[in-house]
């Protein structure tokens, strides 16, 4: 009596003239999102903590955090005027999210409780989803 054991975990599959092994498949499945503002990159963080993150180790880049600026920001507002806003605001501060509101399907308001101080106060930023990325939509 002989028993073969056939494995299937790397058989091909065709899909649109293409031939992909399951493991590539299960590697595109695998793509990191950048459109949860509550859960940004899947490094367990969130938007505004990554954006705290980029103004401490990139202290002067501030294109980079120009990009990720809604559109809506930059065309009411100057590259400067942007600039001057991320320098006078602390992105990098004890905080908390507590709640996330979602007005509409690209739209997002991050409450923060915050200790600044020893003064705990409510912070608010709003989140937009701009091309399957998030951005930060400034308000004066």
């Amino acid at each position: 009596m002989l028993f073969f054991l056939v494995g299937c975990n790397n058989t091909p599959t065709k899909t649109s003239n293409e031939v992909h092994t399951q493991t590539e498949i299960k590697k595109e499945e695998q793509v990191k999102s950048f459109n949860n503002p509550a859960l940004y990159y899947s490094t367990g963080t969130d938007f505004i903590s990554f954006l705290a993150m980029l103004q401490v180790t990139q202290p002067d880049d501030y294109d980079t955090l120009l990009y990720y600026t809604s559109t809506i920001s930059k065309s009411k507002y100057s590259k400067e005027v942007i600039y001057k806003w991320f320098k006078i605001t602390n992105l990098n501060f004890n905080k908390k999210l507590k709640a996330i509101r979602k007005l509409n399907y690209s739209t997002y308001i991050l409450n923060y409780l915050s200790s600044i101080n020893a003064t705990k106060t409510l912070r608010t930023f709003t989140v937009t989803i701009e091309q399957d990325k998030c951005k930060l939509l400034i308000e004066k």
